[in-house]
């Protein structure tokens, strides 16, 4: 039956526990400036920025729900 509403809430266990789609992306090209906005409105930061190779850094961030959201700079592109 389709009458109980479902929890918001991600499952617990962060990107382990996670089923499904487990992170969204999204290009940027301020991370440093993003992912400092997005602490300093106290939203838990997963992975603070670096380089992943060269060019190519990211950050991950928590949603309110506890979603991640990764942040990618890209300046090879």
């Amino acid at each position: 039956s389709h009458d109980e509403t479902p929890s918001a809430e991600a499952p617990p266990g962060g990107i382990g526990g996670a089923t499904g789609i487990r992170y969204f992306t999204m290009q940027i090209t301020n991370l440093a400036e993003a992912t400092n906005a997005c602490r300093d409105a106290g939203v838990k930061v997963i992975i603070d920025q670096r380089e992943i190779r060269p060019g190519v850094s990211i950050s991950m961030v928590a949603d309110p729900d506890g979603n991640w959201v990764e942040f990618v700079d890209d300046t090879t592109l």
